[in-house]
C-alpha cells in the first residue's frame, strides 16, 4: 500500500493518501473505513450484513456453511472473526 503525506505551511499533516486495500484506488486514509474506498466499503458492509443475517437464521453454522450459503469467502469470514466483528457459537 503506497502512502503519501501532505503537509501544510506550518508543518502539520493535512491528509495521508493510501491505496484502497481492496481495489487499489487512491483515497484519503480513513481508519474508520479500514482504508477502503467508498465503493469497496459498501460492498464489504453488504457482505457483512449478509453474514449477520445468515447467522441469525442459522446460529450453529460453521465457516464453510456460511461461505457456501452466502458466497462470501471463508478467508473474509475468518478476518471478521479475528477482528471480533462476528462470533460463531460452538
Amino acid at each position: 500500500m503506497k502512502s503519501c503525506n501532505h503537509f501544510s505551511a506550518g508543518g502539520k499533516r493535512n491528509m495521508s493518501l493510501v491505496n484502497c486495500g481492496q481495489c487499489g484506488k487512491l483515497i484519503v486514509e480513513n481508519q474508520l473505513r479500514m482504508n477502503l474506498c467508498e465503493d469497496c466499503f459498501a460492498v464489504q458492509e453488504a457482505e457483512f450484513a449478509k453474514i449477520k443475517e445468515t447467522l441469525r437464521r442459522r446460529p450453529g453454522a460453521n465457516i464453510m456453511q456460511l461461505a457456501e450459503s452466502t458466497g462470501i469467502s471463508p478467508t473474509k469470514i475468518m478476518q471478521w472473526i479475528r477482528e471480533g466483528r462476528i462470533r460463531l457459537e460452538i
